[in-house]
């Protein structure tokens, strides 16, 4: 609501610069990329960041939406499916109609508008609020969400954009709003994660269910995917030579689905 990620500052670095050449902007990016990728590794938030600026330097419109917030590039999601899934399909994959629609609703008012609408629309509602409230009740926890108020969201869609990012700060008007209720340290700390360990569970606690349910065998048998390139998703990640950890967990999460809705429907699966 008030342009608080990383994307929005992104986007908010194009439009800045955008005097500067698009292939000199290609080129530092490239340098600084590798740079730490061999300093920290391709896993590291640095390369991470720089990784999905650089895709989406030359983006536009909801390509460059996609490109900043994707987690896995289109080429890395053909490359794993098999001889007889790609000719089921077309040979490139369509950006879904309703992500088109998100973004088309808020065209004309604010490059940065439209990305957090398309936001709020899908990653909020389908992953954001869905696991902290399937988390969250399995825990007996009431979750509350204030800044999803109606009136709330309805007058940050309103407020033009330099008043939610000014000059490179995020969350402007609402940090200006509290300087007078809040500390100036827990005004302007850094951004608190909001996610599961996810990184070190694959790295780690998941390498078990990892080998089981991503192995070769079964995956041959599936016949959806190439086990040979699974593999080597599964062994950049362990490599820290590509940053695939929610591109192994969509594998596992698909697998685990496939088991209990196609192999034994009505059954309950228990790893």
């Amino acid at each position: 609501m008030f342009f608080g990620y990383n994307s929005h500052i992104a986007y908010w670095l194009f439009s800045r610069y955008k005097w500067i050449p698009r292939w000199l902007c290609g080129a530092a990016l490239r340098i600084a990329e590798a740079t730490a990728w061999r300093i920290w590794g391709a896993q590291s938030r640095n390369a991470r960041r720089l990784r999905k600026i650089r895709r989406s330097l030359n983006a536009t419109g909801l390509d460059r939406h996609i490109r900043l917030v994707d987690w896995t590039s289109s080429e890395d999601r053909l490359s794993i499916y098999s001889h007889s899934l790609l000719g089921r399909l077309d040979s490139h994959e369509r950006t879904s109609s309703y992500m088109t629609k998100y973004f088309e609703e808020f065209e004309g008012v604010g490059d940065l508008n439209r990305h957090s609408h398309v936001l709020i629309q899908s990653f909020l509602a389908a992953h954001n609020f869905l696991y902290a409230d399937k988390s969250s009740m399995a825990a007996s926890v009431e979750v509350r969400v204030p800044f999803m108020d109606v009136d709330i969201m309805k007058l940050c869609a309103r407020m033009p954009e330099r008043y939610k990012l000014n000059n490179g700060t995020t969350k402007y008007m609402l940090k200006k709003a509290m300087e007078s209720c809040l500390p100036k340290e827990i005004i302007h700390r850094k951004k608190a994660p909001f996610g599961a360990p996810l990184r070190k569970w694959i790295a780690e606690d998941l390498d078990p269910l990892i080998e089981d349910l991503l192995g070769a065998r079964r995956i041959d048998e599936r016949g959806l995917f190439n086990p040979k390139a699974v593999r080597h998703i599964i062994e950049e990640n362990r490599d820290n030579k590509a940053d695939n950890s929610y591109f192994i967990y969509a594998l596992i999460t698909l697998e685990i689905w496939m088991q209990t809705f196609l192999d034994r429907p009505g059954e309950e699966v228990v790893f």
